[in-house]
């Protein structure tokens, strides 16, 4: 073999090539030895010797990071590197890159490729990336999960330890040897502590989390309000409202084009009127409504944590909280809330669009305090993020669920004075009352088909859900007039609703004077013309005038009501 010792030192490239060729060809042997910047022969075992003592140094590629995870130059520049995979290239261990850090979060400095991760070291100890939540408040009977993220070498291996004290050293394994760990229910107030270490089999190292805080109080009494103890703060936001303007949360008939702006935060203030202990807030959110939370001490106490915050940081406002013995009489503490953007957008998750009254997204806030007579209460703020109403239009009937459960299809009609829209159900009145009567007796299904009312009690409003109202006989001489009307036809037949194809249909949802049945169906829709046998009046001597039958004759009609908004 032939050995090729050489020095390379500052020169022109002319000359560079010229000693370089001269070299190859004088020397008589060659091994896989090169020293570069001195004189001496290579170190044994070196490869490449850099050895000089002159200014400056092995220059690396310089390329930007932007995630550990990801070799970061055009993979498609090397035919032996599949782009698919360059997030795991063992071909690559040991590629060395300097990060400038530009643009990213990745600190700047030189990194190794260990085959999955770039690390300074190039080591496949594991890292841990977070720890979540770090501080949390629960209510005795319930449990919490804390995780942590980590990252390098797989497989890594996890294990849970509970500690009795504030340190991550010294616990009691939990035998739990997932990422997430969650509680048992807790059956004792107190405060408990947990780590987590995690392993890598291609490391020896452990690397240890950091301590998790798990707060847990006593069940509260109810708050005493006489004492001016209460959270302040809007309850009830509509997503179809322009402007935020919820004055008619949940209830407008009209879908508006605009939407709730959704970019606003709201304070909720919890004021000490004597003095307290023990303030902590909880935030029941099932369906991640809130996206972002802030913190403010009225007099200053505590640190502020600005409202851009992720909901996540609620664990370090109480864990602050949780520092502070006592709070004075009259001090204030505030909580800011920012809802996610998605509320306002159907087809969304999580989504307020196409919600009702009886199933709004729900969010509450709870303050859990002691008194001065050592007695653990709890304020809670309830918060409703609902649509509107929005009945049908449009050809399309809209869909209402009433407080007792019983959903409603609906339908927008010009009834109303000067023909205002009104909303109008187009089934029949489910809500029922103690005269109401199932066909023929049978209640199979009931009340999912809708009752019949007799001249005694079909007339009250009671037999209406709430916010509704039995039709005037000037909204349904309107209405009859409308639907005759080629508007009530064209471009939409609006007598969808009202009647059916065949005779026998003309009067569904009627009992005869005779008491005999006609027929009947599930959609209960009912005839308008000229027989005069309706379903719905003001009173019951109106009720003998609308269906045609004397006060002594027992006649059942289908009742459909009238929004009163």
């Amino acid at each position: 073999l032939l050995t090729v010792c050489f020095s390379l030192r500052a020169m022109k490239t002319t000359n560079l090539f010229l000693s370089l060729a001269m070299l190859f060809f004088s020397c008589a042997s060659l091994h896989d030895q090169v020293t570069i910047g001195g004189l001496e022969n290579p170190k044994a075992g070196a490869i490449l010797d850099l050895n000089s003592t002159a200014r400056g140094g092995l220059l690396l590629s310089n390329v930007t990071i932007a995630d550990p995870e990801l070799i970061p130059f055009d993979t498609n520049a090397f035919p032996g590197i599949d782009a698919s995979n360059n997030d795991t290239n063992l071909a690559l261990c040991g590629a060395m890159v300097y990060n400038t850090g530009e643009g990213t979060t990745v600190p700047a400095g030189v990194y190794i490729w260990n085959g999955y991760y770039w690390t300074p070291d190039g080591s496949c100890a594991p890292v841990i990336t977070a720890s979540y939540p770090s501080f949390v408040t629960l209510i005795i009977g319930n449990s919490t999960t804390l995780s942590v993220s980590a990252r390098n070498c797989p497989p890594l291996s996890y294990e849970w330890f509970e500690n009795t004290v504030a340190s991550t050293s010294g616990g009691t394994s939990t035998g739990v040897t997932t990422a997430d760990y969650t509680t048992l229910a807790y059956a004792t107030a107190g405060t408990y502590y947990y780590y987590c270490t995690v392993s890598s089999s291609s490391n020896t190292s452990k690397v240890t989390s950091d301590l998790f805080t798990v707060r847990v109080m006593p069940t509260p009494q109810a708050g005493d309000v006489a004492l001016g103890r209460f959270i302040a703060g809007e309850t009830c936001f509509d997503v179809n409202a322009g402007g935020n303007s919820n004055a008619a949360c949940g209830t407008t008939a009209d879908r508006e084009d605009a939407t709730m702006d959704l970019s606003e935060t709201y304070t909720y203030t919890f004021k000490h009127v004597t003095a307290n202990k023990s303030l902590q807030f909880l935030l029941e959110d099932a369906v991640g409504a809130v996206e972002l939370i802030g913190f403010s001490s009225g007099n200053g106490d505590l640190p502020s944590i600005p409202a851009g915050t992720p909901a996540i940081a609620l664990g370090a406002i109480n864990a602050a909280l949780a520092g502070k013995p006592s709070f004075e009489a009259e001090s204030t503490y505030s909580i800011t809330l920012k809802f996610k953007n998605t509320l306002n957008q159907q087809g969304q998750t999580p989504t307020a669009y196409g919600t009702t009254n009886t199933n709004p997204v729900a969010v509450t806030l709870k303050a859990i305090y002691e008194d001065n007579a050592s007695v653990i209460r709890q304020e809670n703020r309830m918060i409703s993020i609902k649509d509107c109403f929005c009945c049908g239009n449009n050809g399309l009937a809209g869909t209402f669920v009433s407080t007792t459960g019983n959903s409603y299809l609906t339908y927008e009609y010009p009834t109303g004075t000067a023909n205002a829209g009104q909303c109008w159900m187009v089934s029949g009145s489910k809500e029922g009352n103690a005269q109401a009567q199932c066909y023929k007796n049978d209640c199979t299904g009931y009340p999912s088909k809708g009752y019949y009312y007799d001249r005694n009690n079909g007339h009250l409003n009671s037999s209406c859900p709430s916010g509704w109202h039995v039709p005037t006989d000037t909204e349904m001489y309107s209405l009859m007039g409308f639907l005759t009307s080629s508007a009530g036809i064209s471009p939409y037949d609006l007598r969808q609703w009202w009647y059916g194809p065949t005779a026998t249909e003309n009067i569904i949802g009627l009992r005869d004077c005779n008491a005999s049945w006609t027929y009947w169906s599930t959609a209960t829709k009912l005839y308008y013309g000229t027989s005069n046998r309706y379903y719905s009046v003001t009173n019951s001597t109106a009720w003998d005038n609308w269906d045609g039958c004397s006060s002594s004759t027992t006649e059942l009609n289908v009742l459909r009501c009238v929004w009163n908004y």
